[in-house]
Formats: structure tokens, C-alpha cells, sequence
């Protein structure tokens, strides 16, 4: 969504990414627990909310701190690190790194 917001509605890094995670809150998060935690329940394996407030206690302090050093960065260091992120992210996602890897084992 970040990448469509900068490219196709020419928002700044910092606009796109504050409108995604804006975005991704409410509909996402809170329906999508709410139907996991349900669907959990009736399989037995319930969710452990116990666990769900402590790493959302985490959350809170690293969105707060993300948020804080996001927007204290300037904004082409921003993109590029971004850009970094996604990249590295379909690196991964395509196996690519296992590949480069056996490439170069297969030469030592």
C-alpha cells in the first residue's frame, strides 16, 4: 500500500506510511482477531490473551518509537530504506537467498 500511495497519489513517505498503518488498525486488526480468536476458541487451541496484552504492550512502545524515528528521518533516506526493506523482504520471499547461497558454495 506504501508504494502505491507514494507512486499513484504522490504522497510523501511519511503520508503514506502513517495513512497505511491508519488503514490497517481498525478493519484489519480489530475484525480479524476478533474472527481468530472466535474460530480458535472452537478448535480448542484458544488464543492466549494473556500473552496478546503483553506483546501488545510491546507494540504500543515500538509503534510509538517507530513512528518517532520515522519521522525524524529525512524523507529520501526514508524511501531508500524502505525500499531496502521490500527488497530485501522479495529477496527472501523468492528464495533467492538460498540460491545465492548454493551458488556460491558450489564455486568454494
Amino acid at each position: 500500500m506504501v508504494p502505491a500511495l507514494v507512486f499513484f497519489l504522490n504522497y510523501t513517505q511519511h503520508q503514506a506510511q502513517g495513512t497505511s498503518l491508519a488503514v490497517l488498525t481498525l478493519p484489519v486488526v480489530i475484525l480479524g482477531s476478533i474472527y481468530y480468536y472466535h474460530q480458535c476458541q472452537k478448535l480448542g487451541t484458544p488464543i492466549d490473551l494473556k500473552v496478546v496484552g503483553l506483546l501488545a504492550m510491546g507494540f504500543l512502545l515500538g509503534g510509538l518509537l517507530g513512528s518517532k524515528i520515522a519521522l525524524s528521518v529525512n524523507q529520501d533516506q526514508l524511501k531508500k530504506f524502505f525500499a531496502i526493506v521490500l527488497f530485501y523482504t522479495a529477496f527472501k520471499m523468492l528464495k533467492w537467498d538460498t540460491m545465492v547461497i548454493n551458488w556460491v558454495k558450489s564455486i568454494f
